[in-house]
């Protein structure tokens, strides 16, 4: 179990979760049900003079078309949107990118809309400029960088310095930026800067304050850009006095000689301090200012490089804090990291870290500490042999508690070995594939490989089977046994792939081809699993793309999987990977998704949202929203422009069939490379409802159409047309979760002969964890939120390992309704597995040699009045062992329960370890 320290001043108490970059913490709360939908900064029109001289494309804001515009109108500039009550006052300096001071896309639209109304316009005035005491580029032979005039009020300037106002926790529900409600998910935070209780999408940054010391401390988006423009300032004042003194010095040589002469008498200066020999002050005007010709040149180093004496070291530490679905440090559980592939693989380890924990007053003796072992990726040994076409060894049990490695020959004998057993091979000391050859005579009519792994679970990162059809193959795939070892490595780091994610090949003749691009992973839905070797649940199928799908496979995987499945015929999609098999799509073409996404540096994409399914029927499409996704859609709202907003649907089981996007692979005719539509269903099953893969709500319809709407399938997504005041309408309900209607169609039909689109708020997503059972009692976890935990300290002993891996939440706080202070479920649940596990170090050789490897508790928490269940293979754990661990727990929660404030509400959550070799 991995420990963490928490800062927080003196007199304060926090309710929100772990804060960010923390120094020795390598815990990451992962959570495999949620996503959420990236968010697009607002940026001001100056910043389109800048943006010219970028590569990243941006987003567009209406949709035309260069052979024929797609929209009736084109698009208008975002407008202003009005600044939250109560958030801090924001600057009226502009943001100057070559100055470093610019928003992240975490910034709240509101502030960035009030900085764009106030940024300073290019041509300001003389007199401000003179009040910069800047030089004049045109006048002054030495060309100064031309900056903004900052313009911060009194109340501005003192941010930082002084100690803010602290809001109590249960002063307010809602987040006094953004308005959304707090919940045992999206936990309070305080920014140390105006002391405002804000989510973590609000307050997820770190600053230095100076009221603390200059020591970092979290902050909001807010006021670290009012920080930054006071340390620009700064920055600006302390040049200013440097060209002030060279001017006074330049004005008397005879003061620069006896300087000079002086200075050469001094000692040298130390070249470990760099501030005893470097300037800020360009080198053109020192020698402009100076007459002695024998005068020195200072090395110019901008002021934030120079290390200062006194300053603590490690003032940006490197804990990283991520949620299972790729979500944000500190951010919550709903929101999902689409870039699964942004981050390289790191070919050198990490350093190994010991992580520290804040234990809580009265808390478990840190003399205990000792049997735990922080992981690190050094620790991590592959056992793939270097050599060509080596196998790794065969795992062979001689015992139940007992096994060896076995090397073993890659030949024609061993696939058709295969055949008839099954072979564990050995990746890492615990990670695991299993083979085997399977014939899918019932379904597809295909002789695969099965590629089973066992262990990813214990990284935080579901199963994976691969099933590769053999061919004329003779010889067993080695680079998916690699491949798969960088699937454990990565996720190891906290880098998992999740639902409809992508791993990239990282060879360019991966499976003996350059065309192979890497997989795309799918849930199994209709799929034949008979014959396949199945792991624990949830698990992914890998399915191999062409290089050329790429690009759709990070952009819209939806239509990817779709399109193989309309290849195969195999609704929807098929579950084998065929090796030198032909692309589906071929260069990107004429698209309504060119519009929508960037293919190029793949910077923006269609914003989706998890659980949101798209239905067409005779006349009527309806767009259902699960209430538990309201946040995600708030911020695709949010995050669209005024005349434009789109977002991606999911595969919906309650469709019969599906749209399909096909383009003309064919060269040489002259509908090469054109995208058409088709549809693919259930076999022998009428289509009723249709499913789509996005929607695209276009308000540039012209009042003298003569419609009320128009709504079109446009390649496999859906797109309507409408007014732009109906646009701000749909808006505005689906801020408020209410459902909506528009009716298309020419203005003096019958409505008989209208389409009906209607947006509909549906019951809550469930569809996560599906398959899933408690190892107590074999409780069905269908639908139950979980955090996963990566990088967690390991306990061990001189064999074995124990390692917390998951929480699962089966009743939080905010279905308790009882009033009081919320609580962090991150910390109640890292509380208890530290406990737990030094509770078992002792007995971890005899549960192993009985096989229980994969160990719950139940906690449950009634007011105050605890209860706890642990087991292992669906039954309880004997009571050498549960007494032993309830001792333990038990003693921890009745002299924690009011600091964790367990003592006010009724929660039930179970927490998961497993027991590993060492």
């Amino acid at each position: 179990v991995s420990e963490l320290d928490i800062p927080i001043p003196a007199d304060t108490e926090v309710s929100g979760d772990f804060p960010l970059d923390e120094d020795g913490s390598e815990i990451k709360f992962i959570d495999c049900t949620e996503t959420e939908s990236e968010r697009r900064l607002m940026e001001s029109p100056d910043d389109d003079i800048n943006r010219m001289s970028l590569s990243h494309p941006e987003r567009p804001t209406s949709l035309e078309l260069g052979n024929g515009a797609v929209s009736e109108g084109s698009g208008l500039a975002e407008g202003s949107i009005p600044a939250s009550p109560g958030h801090t006052p924001p600057s009226s300096r502009a943001i100057v990118p070559d100055q470093g001071l610019t928003l992240s896309s975490t910034s709240s639209d509101d502030f960035a809309a009030s900085i764009e109304g106030r940024t300073v316009p290019h041509g300001a005035s003389m007199e401000e400029g003179s009040r910069l005491a800047i030089a004049d580029p045109i006048q002054s032979p030495i060309a100064a960088p031309i900056t903004v005039a900052p313009l911060l009020s009194p109340a501005q300037a003192q941010l930082g310095k002084v100690q803010p106002f602290w809001v109590p926790d249960n002063s307010t529900k809602f987040c006094m930026q953004c308005n959304q409600k707090f919940s045992v998910i999206k936990r309070r935070h305080h920014c140390r800067a105006c002391g405002q209780v804000l989510c973590s999408s609000c307050c997820c940054l770190k600053a230095k304050l100076e009221y603390l010391g200059d020591a970092e401390a979290r902050v909001c988006i807010e006021c670290d850009v009012i920080l930054s423009i006071q340390q620009q300032q700064a920055m600006e004042s302390d040049q200013q006095l440097h060209m002030m003194a060279a001017g006074a010095m330049a004005s008397d040589g005879r003061c620069l000689i006896a300087a000079g002469a002086g200075s050469a008498q001094q000692r040298q200066p130390n070249p470990n301090n760099p501030m005893e020999y470097c300037s800020v002050i360009p080198p053109l005007q020192q020698a402009a200012a100076s007459t002695h010709p024998q005068s020195p040149i200072s090395v110019m180093v901008p002021v934030g490089v120079l290390k200062r004496a006194g300053a603590p070291r490690n003032m940006r530490k490197d804990k990283n804090v991520i949620f299972s679905d790729g979500i944000r440090p500190g951010c919550d559980l709903t929101e999902l990291d689409q870039n699964w592939d942004a981050v390289p693989t790191r070919t050198s380890p990490p350093r190994s870290r010991k992580p520290r924990v804040q234990t809580p007053p009265g808390g478990v003796d840190d003399g205990a500490d000792a049997a735990g072992v922080p992981r690190a990726g050094a620790q991590l040994t592959c056992l793939i042999p270097p050599e060509e076409n080596k196998l790794p060894p065969v795992l062979k049990r001689i015992s139940p508690t007992e096994s060896k490695l076995v090397e073993i020959e890659n030949d024609a004998s061993l696939l058709e070995g295969l055949r008839e057993v099954t072979l564990t091979f050995a990746i890492q000391k615990n990670f695991h594939v299993l083979v085997t050859v399977v014939e899918l005579a019932c379904c597809i009519n295909r002789t695969v490989i099965n590629f089973t792994t066992r262990g990813l679970h214990y990284v935080g990162q579901d199963e994976i089977i691969i099933l590769l059809v053999l061919g004329d193959s003779r010889l067993l795939p080695k680079d998916i046994f690699t491949h798969l070892n960088e699937i454990y490595c990565e996720a190891d780091r906290g880098h998992i792939i999740t639902e409809l994610g992508f791993s990239p090949a990282r060879s360019n003749n991966f499976l003996g081809s350059k065309n192979h691009g890497g997989f795309l992973y799918v849930r199994p839905t209709y799929q034949c699993m008979k014959a396949v070797i199945a792991p624990e649940a949830p698990y992914l199928i890998g399915i191999l793309i062409h290089r050329w799908e790429v690009p759709w496979a990070k952009i819209l995987p939806l239509r990817l999987m779709l399109r193989l499945g309309a290849l195969y015929q195999y609704y929807p999609c098929p579950h084998v990977s065929e090796r030198e098999r032909e692309s589906v799509y071929v260069e990107i073409a004429q698209t309504i998704v060119n519009l929508l996404a960037d293919f190029r540096h793949f910077s923006y994409t269609i914003p989706s949202v998890r659980g949101i399914v798209i239905h067409l029927e005779d006349h009527r499409s309806s767009i259902l929203i699960p209430r538990n996704r309201y946040e995600q859609m708030v911020k695709v709202v949010d995050g669209s422009s005024e005349q434009l907003m789109a977002v991606g649907g999911n595969f919906s089981k309650q469709a019969d069939g599906h749209l399909v996007c096909i383009q003309n692979t064919e060269s040489g005719c002259p509908e090469a490379t054109q995208y058409t539509t088709q549809a693919i269903d259930i076999e022998s099953q009428p289509r009723k409802v249709t499913g789509a893969s996005f929607l695209v709500l276009d308000g540039s319809l012209k009042p003298n159409s003569g419609l009320t709407g128009r709504c079109t399938i446009l390649e496999d997504g859906l797109m309507v047309l409408i007014p732009p005041v109906k646009l701000q309408l749909v808006k505005e309900a689906l801020k408020a979760m209410k459902d909506y209607e528009i009716v298309c169609g020419p203005t003096e039909v019958d409505d008989s002969q209208k389409e009906l689109v209607s947006i509909k708020w549906t019951a809550n997503d469930l569809n996560f964890n599906i398959g899933v059972t408690s190892p107590i009692d074999r409780k069905a976890f269908d639908g139950v939120p979980s955090i996963r935990v990566h990088r967690a300290t390991d306990y061990s002993n001189s064999n074995h390992i124990i390692r917390w891996t998951e929480v699962f939440i089966l009743k939080g706080d905010e279905e308790s309704n009882h009033p009081g202070d919320p609580i962090n479920m991150s910390k109640v649940s890292e509380t208890v597995a530290k406990t737990a596990c030094k509770a078992l170090i002792e007995y971890l050789d005899l549960l192993a040699s009985n096989g229980h490897t994969k160990l719950a508790l139940r906690i449950s928490s009634n007011r105050g009045q605890m209860a706890y269940v642990a087991g292992s293979g669906g039954n309880k754990l004997a009571p050498l062992y549960s007494n032993a661990l309830g001792q333990a727990v038990m003693e921890l929660l009745e002299r924690q329960a009011t600091a964790l404030h367990l003592d006010q509400h009724d929660i039930v959550f179970e927490l998961i370890f497993h027991i590993l070799d060492k």
